[in-house]
């Protein structure tokens, strides 16, 4: 029999946000969205 490889997703995975795609009056609210997440570590 085959091995069967499976995929999860990661709950901490990294979300990537393409900026250009957001509003420009809402870049700000995004980014401070981002920054009470607790950005990059």
């Amino acid at each position: 029999m085959a091995e069967r490889k499976t995929s999860s997703i990661d709950p901490y995975a990294r979300i990537l946000i393409n900026v250009y795609e957001v509003e420009p009056d809402k870049r700000a609210d995004l980014a401070s969205a981002l920054s009470e997440m607790g950005g990059a570590k």
